[in-house]
């Protein structure tokens, strides 16, 4: 992680870190207790990638759906970047 914060800083980006409670607190909020669920509760709010929403959820003895990676990074841009619009099913809670 220090290299990544080093080689950022010499590139000068930005970069935010979030806190897994803070994604736990923002989804529990919405009713969301699985990962599953907030895929699918994104894929409601975004369209465009309920294409990609696996088909159901995992069981615990298996490996994560290749597709699930895309709402993981969509679930941070949400959590950090805010609700799409006004009338979004996801609504800020900071």
């Amino acid at each position: 992680m220090r290299s990544i914060q080093h080689q950022v800083q010499l590139a000068s980006i930005q970069i935010a870190f979030l806190d897994e409670r803070q994604l736990l607190r923002y989804f529990a909020a919405h009713g969301v207790h699985t990962k599953h669920e907030a895929a699918c509760l994104l894929a409601r709010e975004f369209p465009e990638v309920a294409w990609q929403l696996p088909p159901h959820p995992r069981k615990p003895w298996e490996p994560e759906h290749w597709r699930m990676p895309a709402f993981d990074a969509l679930m941070l841009a949400v959590i950090y970047l805010g609700p799409r619009t006004s009338q979004s099913k996801i609504k800020d809670i900071a």
